[in-house]
């Protein structure tokens, strides 16, 4: 492996694949980046207001993605809970004002966990495995998934960089390289999939991870490029990267433990 490129395995967010790799098409400019367009009156449940310092299931989901994703907008939030902004709002206010979450204006804006709110969300967690007797099989899916996720890393590189003993980038003029890479996500699409089902079915706050896996591998398939790891959308690696730090979380383990 040439130098440059020693201990990397991905380009992820590398200004050097080029800018017009990087620039959203004029009709993608127009939508939001944050994830797929659900269909919110059908899957969205109502959001609960906290009553007597008691956290609803659906307002610890809505804490739990402002966790998880660590600083994020409201839209940014309601695509990973299934639900429409405009019905977020309440949870998010009721949420800040028992002290959970913060609110950061400025430039870039938007919502992350209070002290308090972490230490309220760790103890969620830990009650939810418990309670739920899922540990070890969400424990053993999340074995499952971190075996994929080294061949996440494989596709996500060989999509950026053509050749790594020359560091030469994949610049997408080539259509039958790009079509094969394609289809290696696809195969690991397929992969993913009953691991999100079965994690769902245990843990229903999972459900989102397959639409938007989906949503992102469909816009992978339509030619636009950015949708495969660019991390500023929701991206396939993003929503990738965040089950990944979803699994860590609730089985109460240190990226670190993985030796990577």
């Amino acid at each position: 492996m040439a130098p440059a490129l020693a201990g990397r395995q991905l380009f992820v967010g590398n200004e050097a694949i080029g800018a017009k790799n990087q620039q959203l098409p004029a009709t993608e400019a127009a939508q939001p980046i944050v994830g797929p367009n659900f269909d919110h009156d059908r899957v969205c449940q109502p959001f609960r207001a906290l009553a007597s310092g008691l956290m609803q299931h659906q307002e610890f989901v809505v804490l739990h993605t402002v966790k998880i994703k660590g600083f994020a907008s409201t839209e940014a939030i309601a695509v990973c809970c299934g639900s429409k902004p405009s019905d977020l709002e309440k949870t998010l206010n009721a949420l800040r004002d028992a002290g959970l979450v913060m609110f950061r204006e400025g430039r870039i804006s938007g919502w992350g966990p209070t002290p308090t709110g972490r230490d309220e969300h760790a103890k969620r967690l830990a009650e939810e495995l418990v309670s739920g007797g899922h540990a070890d099989a969400v424990r053993a899916r999340y074995e499952e998934f971190l075996v994929h996720n080294a061949t996440l890393l494989e596709v996500c590189t060989a999509w950026q960089v053509r050749d790594l003993t020359t560091n030469e980038l994949n610049d997408h003029l080539d259509a039958d390289y790009d079509d094969a890479v394609r289809d290696r996500l696809g195969g690991l699409h397929e992969a993913v999939v009953p691991i999100c089902r079965d994690v769902s079915g245990r843990l229903p706050r999972f459900e989102f991870y397959e639409p938007r896996f989906e949503h992102a591998l469909t816009k992978v398939r339509q030619g636009l490029n950015e949708w495969f790891a660019r991390p500023i959308i929701d991206s396939y690696h993003t929503v990738w990267m965040e089950m990944h730090e979803d699994l860590l979380a609730t089985l109460s383990l240190e990226r670190a433990s993985e030796g990577q």
